[in-house]
């Protein structure tokens, strides 16, 4: 039932992590979490306990990702770009009794109370520790979502969980056993752990960069990597980069990448259409961390013909869309439910709608299922802008506006307004636009109530570490 020592039996000289420079077999990468969790040994972690970790993408972290689970624990990863209080309440909150930091965030003033604290380089000991049993039905991690709607959440993800979300995602795309994972999404987040967790699994490689950074991974693409996890912003950063997207699909070509899954957020389906046309391989997938990663995916087979889709649920999900009454067609609320979703939060707040009910999941999201059962997102419940009566999906606005290309990054967002209970702004970057012209390239698009009221020129947009708008920001 160890996912790591299996591999390191059965594939020992394969590679398993290509890292900072340099290579780990599963035979080696094996040594290196035996010794993590002989040290964690040694300061008292045992089965049950919970281990918060705040460090960057490396080596290390994915040696102690293994290693709490070599020693029964459960490992709660931690968002190092959160400000020092809110990472303080995490740790009183999760119920850790171990915090260990890297290098990189040592200095942070956090709050301890009780949680005893290591730094992750001196996590290693050279004498030799029994891996503790591992049951599918116990807590694997413990993973805070990213709070954009909210404060965030504690999900509960048992190793059958991870289990079953990596056995789906391979009968969707196929597994090759040659395959290369690219992963620059941080390990603090279910997109980027996940592709760790599922290669112990499947017995691939995993190449793991600290971040995004977007010259790396276009040299990444033109190498050996086969498959890549992004968010939409990321992609199109690359295409940015590259010249274009007919040019982004050249640099992919020199290389074996056989999918992009594309995630996190709403992406224009104008650009994704022009990506599979030059011929790259872009899935789009709807996913949340309560359903450990993926719950649907685009089947590479049907990518253009439901171009827009967020795809078809994976094996084992279910998908749901509720509306007030039974009578009601079109949108509603997505719910879910299958082997990958989560029991749970872990210390929920007391008061809420409740979201867990029955085996399934409330989403929050709003979308809709096609004839043939596939996924048609439309954007967050919360975000939701009610103007004059009619309902507004500000990323339906946003995918318009930023067509138009003297425009760089936008958010809608609303605020309020005696007459119409809310008004539509826009906050965009676009040095050399004006808001007459933005305005008229919506008027070719979209219904009058769709149309901003006012334009902000901005430098940024506020987004968090995996892109995903902060309107809070904007409208505080």
């Amino acid at each position: 039932m160890n996912w790591l020592l299996r591999q390191a039996k059965a594939r020992p000289h394969h590679v398993a992590l290509r890292v900072e420079g340099a290579e780990l077999t599963w035979a080696q990468l094996a040594v290196r979490v035996q010794r993590t969790a002989a040290a964690l040994d040694m300061v008292g972690i045992s089965s049950g306990m919970r281990v918060a970790a705040l460090a960057d993408n490396g080596a290390h972290y994915v040696g102690l990702a293994w290693a709490a689970m070599w020693c029964g624990a459960t490992l709660v990863p931690l968002n190092s770009a959160l400000p020092d209080a809110a990472l303080s309440w995490q740790l009183r909150h999760c119920g850790a009794e171990l915090l260990v930091v890297d290098s990189s965030v040592a200095n942070r003033s956090l709050t301890l109370g009780q949680v005893r604290f290591v730094q992750l380089e001196d996590l290693t000991v050279s004498r030799h520790v029994e891996p503790m049993p591992m049951s599918l039905d116990a807590a694997g991690t413990l993973i805070y979502t990213s709070g954009t709607t909210g404060e965030p959440r504690l999900v509960r993800l048992t190793w059958r969980n991870h289990q079953a979300s990596a056995m789906a995602s391979a009968v969707n795309l196929g597994v090759s056993v040659d395959d290369d994972w690219l992963c620059c999404l941080p390990l603090y987040h279910i997109g980027g752990l996940s592709v760790i967790l599922r290669a112990a699994l499947y017995g691939t490689s995993v190449t793991l960069l600290d971040g995004f950074d977007v010259d790396e991974v276009l040299r990444h693409l033109a190498g050996p990597v086969t498959l890549v996890s992004l968010v939409p912003t990321m992609l199109t950063r690359l295409a940015r980069r590259a010249g274009g997207v007919a040019e982004l699909a050249e640099i992919a070509r020199r290389g074996r990448l056989r999918a992009i899954l594309l995630g996190g957020g709403a992406a224009d389906t104008q650009f994704v259409g022009e990506c599979l046309e030059h011929g790259l391989p872009v899935l789009q997938t709807y996913g949340m961390t309560e359903a450990c990663s993926q719950i649907a995916t685009m089947p590479p087979s049907r990518a253009l013909e439901k171009l827009g889709s967020s795809g078809f649920p994976l094996l084992g999900a279910e998908i749901e869309i509720r509306t007030p009454t039974d009578e009601d067609a079109g949108p509603g609320v997505i719910w879910v439910r299958g082997p990958m979703v989560s029991s749970g939060y872990v210390a929920p707040p007391a008061s809420g709608t409740p979201q867990f009910v029955g085996g399934w999941f409330m989403t929050g999201d709003i979308g809709e299922l096609d004839e043939d059962g596939f996924l048609w997102v439309q954007g967050r419940h919360d975000d939701v802008i009610i103007t004059g009566g009619e309902n507004v999906a500000p990323d339906v606005v946003e995918r318009v506006i930023g067509r138009h290309p003297l425009v760089d990054d936008v958010a809608v967002y609303g605020v309020p307004d005696p007459e119409w209970g809310q008004r539509l702004l826009a906050a965009v970057v676009a040095p050399q636009a004006t808001g007459s012209e933005l305005d008229a390239w919506c008027k070719e698009a979209l219904a009058r109530h769709q149309r901003p009221k006012e334009w902000h020129f901005v430098s940024e947009i506020p987004r968090n570490s995996l892109g995903k708008i902060t309107r809070d920001a904007l409208t505080s």
